[in-house]
């Protein structure tokens, strides 16, 4: 009996955890912490260097199935969108090998043309609370989250679109 509710303690302990998020997970209506990130192409982007730009995060891996049939719906975003000012960035959590296609090739045989930020220690990825890729984060222009989506659903595009259209 006392093993039993031991165990059930544990669940209990892990159910909240889980549900509560990671310790300072990411929650909608909270400011993002900033971050310094290298991109792919050699420069440095700096959140707090965008203020007064809404963002949007796109988290994933070359290795992630889903990520990868979702890269180009953030494709269409940025096509959409950086006119009006959304910056847009897909930032790859994790080392780009062994587990995943080298990267550049992987983006141009599928014209691909996102600024990607490499976050291959996963600091901000923990720092942000993603536990799940694709992870998609929108920011708004003073950089509060009015949308946090773990994973994706036929319906994310047209919320993003509603939100960018509300900002």
């Amino acid at each position: 009996m006392r093993r039993a509710a031991r165990w059930f303690s544990v669940a209990v302990c892990i159910a909240s955890w889980a549900s509560a998020g990671c310790g300072g997970a990411l929650r909608v209506g909270q400011p993002a912490p900033d971050f310094e990130l290298a991109a792919l192409d050699g420069t440095t982007v700096r959140l707090s260097d965008l203020e007064g730009e809404p963002v949007f995060l796109d988290f994933w891996a070359t290795w992630c199935g889903p990520c990868r049939a979702t890269l180009p719906e953030t494709q269409k975003l940025h096509d959409e969108f950086a006119a009006a000012g959304l910056r847009v960035f897909a930032v790859h959590s994790g080392p780009d090998e062994p587990r995943g296609p080298p990267m550049r090739p992987f983006l141009e045989t599928r014209g691909l043309s996102l600024t990607v930020l490499l976050d291959d220690d996963e600091a901000v990825s923990q720092q942000y609370g993603v536990r799940y890729i694709p992870t998609f984060i929108l920011l708004d222009a003073d950089h509060t989250v009015p949308l946090l989506s773990p994973g994706y659903t036929l319906q994310l595009p047209a919320e993003i679109r509603k939100e960018l259209q509300a900002m």
